[in-house]
C-alpha cells in the first residue's frame, strides 16, 4: 500500500493497475538470473521537514519454481528528500548518468504506449 503523501503512481512498460490504492504490476516468469527494470513516476507531498519521505511498501509475490510455494516480499519504499537546492544539484550532477537513463526510459515506455 502506498504512504497516504503519495498522490499518483505511473508505471511504464508494463501492464499494471491500480487495487485500493495499490498499484500492482504484472510481469511473465523470470528465468535464474534474469533481472527486470521498473521506471515509474511518482509524485508525492513532502511530509514536513523529514528528509526521507515514505512511499509505502513494495510488496513482491512469486511462485517458486522449485517448492512450487507462493513466496511474498515486503520491501520499504522511500526517497530521501533534499530541500538545500545546491546539496540537491550537486547530487543531481553527481548521478546524471543514471537519471538520463531512467529518463530516456520512461520517455520511450511512454511513447510505446
Amino acid at each position: 500500500m502506498p504512504a497516504p503523501n503519495v498522490k499518483e503512481v505511473k508505471v511504464f512498460g508494463y501492464s499494471n493497475e491500480n487495487q485500493n490504492g495499490a498499484t500492482q504490476i504484472a510481469m511473465s516468469d523470470l528465468a535464474f538470473g534474469e533481472k527486470r527494470q521498473v521506471v515509474m513516476s511518482v509524485s508525492l507531498t513532502p511530509d514536513g521537514d523529514m528528509t526521507n519521505q515514505s512511499l509505502g511498501d513494495m510488496k513482491i509475490s512469486y511462485l517458486d519454481a522449485k517448492s512450487k510455494e507462493e513466496k511474498n516480499l515486503a520491501v520499504p519504499f522511500e526517497v530521501q528528500v533534499i530541500k538545500e537546492e545546491k546539496a540537491r544539484d550537486m547530487i543531481n550532477t553527481r548521478e546524471a548518468a543514471t537519471i538520463k537513463r531512467v529518463q530516456d526510459e520512461a520517455l520511450l515506455q511512454n511513447a510505446e504506449e
